[in-house]
Parts: C-alpha cells; structure tokens; sequence
C-alpha cells in the first residue's frame, strides 16, 4: 500500500465485503452507528476515516453475526494500517497488529479510571499525585515512549519525573536523565537555561539539556507545554523517536487532550481557590472593621470567622467558638424568621442574618427599647 487513501480503500473493501458476507446492509450498519449512509458508503469507498468508537461497535456487531477470528483480525490489521505511521522498515504481523488494536481500545476505559483517579489527586490539592497520574496516563498508551515532566517556578526549572518503556533500549545522550519511574530528578536547571522550540506551529518551554536530546536524536515533541497551577507552571514534554514509536495519531491525541485537561483543571481550580481565598479575607476585614458583633457562618453551619465585638459579646474567644452552630451560640434554628430579639449575657440584641453565597452573616444590634 503506498499511501493513507489505498490504506483506507482497502480498509473499506473488506468491511463491505464483510458485511456482505454476514448478510449486514450499509442502512442496518448506520443505524447502529447513529450515522447516515452517506457516512458508511463514504467508509466503504476509503473518502472517510474509521474513528476508533465506531470501529469497536463495528467490531462487535461483527463478532455478534459470527464473523471468524481470522477475518476480524484481517478487519483489525486493516483499520491500524490506515491509522498508523510506521517506518517503512519495521515489519508487524497481522497478530500484533490486532494486540495494538485491543490496547488502543482499552486505553478509552482506562483513560476514565484515570480521570477519575486525577479528579481525586486535584480535588486533595495533591498536585504530586495528580502530575504522576498524568505520567501514568500517558505511560499507558504507547510500548516505546520517553515521558518527562518538569515543574518550573520562578528561579529554575525541575524534572519531576521520567518514564520509559523497560523494553527500551538505551538511547544515546539519555544517560543524563533517563531515569527510573517515578523519581525526583536532584538537578536544577536556572531559568535562564531554558530554550524554545519551535514544533509544529508552536513555541515550546523546553529545559535546554532535553532540547538538546530533541536535535541529536530527531526526537519528536508530542507535548512540550505547561499552565500555571498552584503558583506554579507545569510542563510535559514526551519524547518519541520516529524509528521506535508505534505511533496511533488519535490516541495521541487524546494523551495531549487529556493531560491538557488536566492542567486546565488544575489551573481553574486553583484560580478558583485563590479568589475564594481573596474574596474570605476581605469579608473578614470588613467584618472585623464592624462597630458592632459579627459573625460569618460556613456552608454547613458553623460559625468560621467573627470579630473582637462578637468575642466580647459571647465572653469567649474565637478559638473556643468557631466550629459551633449558631442554635449552639444564640439558641435560634438557622430557619428562624430574622431578626429575633435575643438576652445574650444580660444584654438584649437584636440578631439580623443575611445569605451571601456559601456563607451566612448574622450580625447583633442593641435591642429597640
């Protein structure tokens, strides 16, 4: 086969001869697919590529009206030949081609396992975790890959971890930072050392030693960015030598969108945090700089902040009374009909409360005689 387009005719050829055989009409196949003939005849014709969730289902409706084992693997070697860039030396037979094939499928379910374990490292603040999730995440798509990822903060820039295939064989120039997964890299790189790249139509924010390693081993940037999270900037770079890499462009792509995702999350999360975190210290200030006792209550009840009037009008001080409820404090349901006239150490206070967000603010007036 000499280019994509007679990769995918002959993709195309066989599937219609399949379900040919197996007495499957192109408007019974759209159906399944929640497609229009038009999209399946174009498929058949190799003017369309195969996404991979519409091949898995194709498999299986396959398998379902007992097509052999050996025509789904002829089906298999078909649809990873029209998908992936091979070196024109490297021969793979029709059976690897059909394990490639159920690793690349098995990448979806385990990509939501994932995403799931990197929700939990975000929602803990644990950035660690979260940058060796990712690490994992793209460790699982490929068997010959260099994966590096760096964290640079405002004087220098550090490798955090590194990652490669044990079937790989020593690379030349990697000796300085091919390292075992996961581990600390111990060298700091200055922030002047840093160099860009220019790959595919973007700059990239490469540590000047793995640039280096780029250019002597026509080395390929995957992923070579980063975004702020946690006042920091998060980089991955993964590096992939096209004589070594199976490569399968959609599943790259989703490795990049993935732990894109990923940084975003991080990003917005922390951004979030650190208005809310703004936003609570203002409050406070204003709160304190009251003439008169005030008090802010969480999202569950308990009392989180109040100021020197309300300590005093309590008679205890704010480390013994944060964490209590306001029935606890002032004797009246959160529900209560506000304001409500209350005899707090002898003196009588009418207590107001005002919702704001996630917060609830009561504030203590003398009484109206």
């Amino acid at each position: 086969m000499n280019s994509s387009v007679d990769k995918k005719k002959e993709l195309g050829l066989w599937l219609k001869l399949l379900l040919t055989k197996h007495g499957l009409r192109q408007n019974k196949l759209a159906a399944e697919l929640g497609v229009t003939c038009q999209y399946v005849s174009q498929i058949c014709v190799g003017k369309t590529s195969l996404p991979l969730n519409h091949f898995d289902r194709i498999h299986k409706l396959l398998l379902s009206q007992g097509a052999s084992d050996d025509d789904l693997k002829k089906l298999s070697y078909l649809y990873v030949d029209s998908r992936v860039s091979l070196p024109d030396s490297m021969q793979i037979s029709n059976d690897d081609y059909y394990h490639l094939l159920q690793e690349l499928k098995g990448y979806v379910e385990k990509e939501r396992v994932i995403n799931a374990c990197l929700e939990t490292a975000v929602g803990t603040r644990n950035y660690d975790d979260a940058m060796q999730a990712i690490l994992n995440t793209i460790s699982t798509y490929a068997a010959r890959q260099y994966c590096y990822i760096y964290r640079y903060e405002p004087a220098a820039v550090r490798l955090m971890y590194s990652w490669h295939a044990p079937d790989v064989p020593p690379v030349k120039g990697f000796e300085l930072i091919d390292l075992p997964t996961p581990t600390l890299w111990d060298k700091t790189l200055e922030a002047h050392e840093l160099i860009n790249i220019y790959d595919p139509g973007e700059t990239q924010l490469v540590p000047r030693d793995i640039a280096e390693l780029f250019r002597r081993n026509n080395f390929r940037a995957v992923l070579g960015t980063g975004l702020w999270a946690d006042g920091r900037l998060y980089g991955f770079i993964i590096l992939a030598s096209l004589k070594q890499i199976r490569r399968f462009s959609e599943l790259e792509e989703r490795v990049v969108l993935s732990a894109a995702r990923v940084i975003q999350l991080l990003t917005e999360r922390q951004t979030a945090a650190e208005r809310q975190e703004r936003a609570q210290a203002e409050t406070d200030a204003l709160l304190h700089g009251m003439p008169f006792p005030a008090f802010r209550f969480g999202e569950t009840g308990e009392l989180v902040s109040l100021n020197t009037a309300g300590e005093q009008l309590l008679g205890s001080s704010a480390a013994e009374l944060c964490g209590r409820d306001v029935t606890d404090l002032f004797g009246v349901a959160p529900d209560s009909p506000f304001p409500v006239t209350l005899n707090l150490n002898g003196k009588s206070c009418s207590l107001s409360a005002v919702r704001q967000g996630e917060h609830t603010f009561y504030f203590c007036v003398p009484a109206m005689a």
